[in-house]
């Protein structure tokens, strides 16, 4: 092969090489714009991460004031539990002292009830009484007595004399 054959050649898979070069470059800026485009993607993701990530803290906080408030809300009721105890407690003494109070009260209302049938009584008696007070003699009548008898003594006592 002559010089200018080679050269011709040459040039031949030079324009050739030229050719796919140009493909390779038009490729190269494809994948480019893909990769560009990709990072910017992948900025989009990042920020869609990053943006995820405060929002799983905030639920975090959110979660863990929740859970705060629960564990308040659970002593709340711990300590209602203990009051309701004590008040069932308090109330079960207040029957126990109003069943006392009850029994007292029935013992109170016997006692009463002798009372008035005492006072009955007394109150008979005394009518009694009063009504026999006013058939015995009164001092006029004794002093009336005492002198009859005196007179009647010294009667007989001259009767008894004369004969």
């Amino acid at each position: 092969m002559t010089d200018r054959q080679l050269l011709e050649l040459l040039v031949h898979k030079v324009t050739g090489m030229e050719g796919s070069i140009q493909d390779l470059k038009t490729e190269m800026r494809e994948v480019k714009t893909d990769v560009r485009s990709l990072k910017t993607e992948m900025q989009e993701v990042k920020a869609d991460v990053q943006s995820l990530k405060t929002e799983m803290q905030e639920v975090k906080a959110d979660v863990q004031s929740l859970k705060t408030e629960m564990q308040e809300v659970k002593a709340d009721v711990q300590s209602l539990k203990i009051e309701m105890q004590e008040v069932k407690a308090d109330v079960q003494n207040l029957k126990a002292e109003q069943q006392k109070t009850n029994d007292r009260l029935d013992g109170i209302e016997a006692k009463l009830h002798i009372v008035y049938e005492q006072t009955g009584r007394l109150t008979e008696y005394h009518a009694e009484t009063m009504m026999r007070f006013e058939q015995v003699a009164t001092k006029d009548d004794l002093e009336y007595f005492a002198q009859k008898i005196a007179e009647h003594d010294r009667d007989i006592f001259y009767l008894k004399k004369r004969a």
